[in-house]
């Protein structure tokens, strides 16, 4: 997924933690496919696909993604630092200035 101008926004760069529009881009896209994973089954569905998927790999109707260790120790990281505070109780926390977009 990229801009009209070419950037990349699921490139993480040299410091994932404090790159906002990734991080953004990042959560929403697995958000996407928690909630739509019905739709995005649909989309891959075939008779073809479902009967080569469905030998020794895992089963077709589960859709999941992997986001590696690297990528869960940051969303931990985040997870620790916000706690159960709402965004506007966020607002003016420390966290929301140390986090800037590398474009």
């Amino acid at each position: 997924m990229s801009t009209d101008t070419g950037k990349n926004l699921l490139s993480p760069g040299k410091t994932p933690k404090n790159n906002l529009l990734f991080l953004t881009t990042f959560v929403n896209v697995i958000k996407a496919v928690n909630e739509h994973a019905d739709l995005i089954r649909a989309a891959i569905a075939s008779a073809s696909n479902d009967h080569r998927l469905g030998a020794n790999e895992a089963p077709p109707a589960i859709i999941s993604v992997f986001i590696g260790s690297a990528l869960t120790s940051v969303l931990d990281e985040i997870e620790k630092r916000v706690g159960d505070k709402k965004y506007d109780e966020l607002y003016n926390a420390d966290l929301l200035p140390s986090l800037q977009i590398n474009l």
